[in-house]
């Protein structure tokens, strides 16, 4: 009861990571969400193979692309996202200014 009272408090944010999951750049993006403690957040992974199958499921990441051909991360809360983050660095600015 405590875990889900937290999690009401807390919010739960979402972030989608858009790219190859093989790349390089994409596994700096993940390696990244992976480091930083975020216990509620719920993370979505996009890779164009399935991007059609998941925008069924999920409508709200058909804008959420790669951009400038790079792997890139969204990390929205509450209905509204950052600005689209394309390095490790960006994107662990983002989640430590509160995800």
């Amino acid at each position: 009861m405590l875990t889900a009272l937290s999690t009401y408090h807390a919010g739960s944010p979402q972030v989608v990571v858009v790219g190859e999951p093989a790349s390089a750049d994409t596994a700096a993006l993940n390696e990244v969400v992976g480091r930083v403690y975020l216990p509620t957040a719920l993370v979505v992974p996009v890779t164009p193979r399935h991007r059609d199958a998941l925008a069924r499921l999920l409508p709200w990441t058909v804008p959420m692309t790669a951009r400038d051909g790079r792997a890139t991360a969204y990390v929205c809360r509450q209905f509204t996202c950052q600005a689209p983050a394309t390095s490790a660095d960006e994107l662990e600015a983002h989640l430590r200014a509160g995800g």
